[in-house]
C-alpha cells in the first residue's frame, strides 16, 4: 500500500526542516512526500532540493493555495492509497507516522484519524467555534460510524 505524506506550506522553511529531518529517521518511510508551497520566495524549494537524495519529495510551487486548497492539490498529485497530512508549522508530529499508518497497513483498521494532542493545546489557542466543531465532529463520528473520538484537530 503506497503511503503519501502531504505537507502544505506558506514559507515555513525552518519548521519544515524539522519535519523532513524527522521523516528521514522514521522506520516506516513514506513512498512520497508531496510538498505544496504557496510562499513568494524560494526558501522552501531550496530546502527541499537539499533532501531530494534521501527522501522521495515531490515539490510543487503554487499561488494562493493554502492550506485547504493546497491539501486538495497535493492529493491530486499523489499516488498513495493512504494519505497523511502534516502541517508545515510542526503542529503535527512526524514522529507519529508509524502510529497512524502501521495499523492500516496491517489490516487492523480501515482508517486512522490522528489528532493533535488535546492535553498539549495551549490555553486560548482555539476559538469557541473550533472547540464546538471538535465536539460536534466527535459526536457525529460516534453516531454515524460508532467510532469514538475524544478530540480532533481544528
Amino acid at each position: 500500500m503506497l503511503v503519501s505524506v502531504i505537507i502544505p506550506t506558506l514559507g515555513q522553511a525552518l519548521t519544515l526542516k524539522e519535519i523532513l529531518d524527522s521523516l528521514e529517521k522514521q522506520t516506516l518511510q513514506p513512498d512520497e512526500i508531496v510538498i505544496v508551497d504557496s510562499s513568494k520566495d524560494n526558501a522552501v524549494k531550496n530546502l527541499c532540493s537539499s533532501y531530494i537524495r534521501n527522501l522521495p519529495i515531490k515539490f510543487f510551487k503554487v499561488t494562493d493555495l493554502y492550506p485547504g486548497e493546497a491539501r486538495n492539490f497535493g492529493i491530486k498529485q499523489s499516488k498513495g492509497q493512504f494519505v497523511v497530512f502534516l502541517d508545515a508549522d510542526y503542529s503535527d508530529y512526524a514522529e507519529d507516522l508509524d502510529i497512524l499508518v502501521k495499523p492500516v497497513l496491517a489490516g487492523e483498521v480501515v482508517f486512522s484519524l490522528g489528532a493533535r494532542r488535546k492535553e498539549l493545546r495551549e490555553e486560548g489557542s482555539m476559538t469557541i467555534p473550533q472547540v464546538f466543531g471538535n465536539a460536534l465532529s466527535c459526536m457525529l463520528m460516534k453516531l454515524l460510524y460508532n467510532f469514538c473520538l475524544l478530540y480532533t484537530s481544528p
